[in-house]
């Protein structure tokens, strides 16, 4: 079963905003709009996190980079 769900304030318009679907793996998959890709990915080093992947581009999309956060929990970053 997929569920949409609406974008947040500021969010891509029209755009998703995310869904839920049934899958093997448990958890969260957040997505984070940020201002400044590369100085996020620099700043949430700093803070511990772990960058997993560089800033990519998404044909016809965003440009994204995937981090973890100090305690693991995965996050996609979205230039804004």
């Amino acid at each position: 079963m997929v569920m949409q769900i609406s974008p947040g304030v500021g969010g891509p318009e029209p755009g998703p905003g995310g869904h839920l679907r049934g899958s093997d793996r448990s958890g969260v998959s957040l997505y984070v709009q940020v201002r400044d890709l590369r100085a996020s990915l620099s700043h949430a080093s700093d803070l511990g996190g772990t960058v997993l992947s560089e800033p990519f581009d998404v044909p016809g999309g965003p440009t994204l980079a995937a981090i973890t956060d100090p305690e693991g929990n995965p996050l996609m970053l979205v230039q804004q």
